[in-house]
């Protein structure tokens, strides 16, 4: 196993190298992903672009190879790509590692989250002391589904806060 940056070539061996016997995905994605499949995860924003570019070459560092790893093993797990996109969005370097590195565990695993609530539930999830979102989910909300809420609800924060709606 290598240390990035990576080129997208590279990306995509080293991400064939991590996954390497981790067993099939469903029939309709591949076990590994090619750089047609990358640059495709990239449009839907399943995967961040280039982290710098060397003249035109473009290099992907652990955030790229952590979210393909974590996509892969969400598949392998039967979730399809829309699920995914909204569990994998916003979420920190520690919690796709978690996902990425995450042996499949027995549901009964203590680390596992609690199975969600019934569909279409109304939660609430703050955000700040004076600012919780409601959401009528289709799902429960899950710990990383806060993370990354919180995450991209910051420049709303920050506007209310300008405009002096909370503290």
């Amino acid at each position: 196993m290598t240390e990035g940056p990576w080129t997208l070539d590279e990306l995509v061996a080293e991400a064939a190298v991590r996954l390497a016997g981790e067993g099939p995905t469903p029939a309709r994605t591949r076990d590994v992903p090619d750089k047609r499949t990358v640059r495709y995860y990239t449009s839907l924003g399943l995967v961040a672009g280039p982290r710098e570019f060397r003249g035109k070459v473009g290099l992907y560092g652990e955030l790229q190879l952590l979210q393909l790893l974590a996509i892969k093993h969400l598949q392998a797990q039967g979730e399809p790509l829309d699920a995914i996109q909204a569990r994998l969005l916003g979420l920190s370097l520690r919690r796709l590692r978690a996902i990425a590195q995450r042996d499949h565990a027995p549901a009964s695993d203590p680390d596992e989250s609690p199975p969600p609530p019934p569909p279409a539930v109304l939660q609430g999830v703050a955000v700040t002391a004076q600012l919780t979102l409601m959401v009528k989910a289709r799902r429960g909300v899950m710990p990383e589904d806060v993370e990354a809420i919180e995450v991209a609800s910051a420049p709303l924060v920050r506007l209310l806060r300008a405009r002096r709606l909370i503290d």
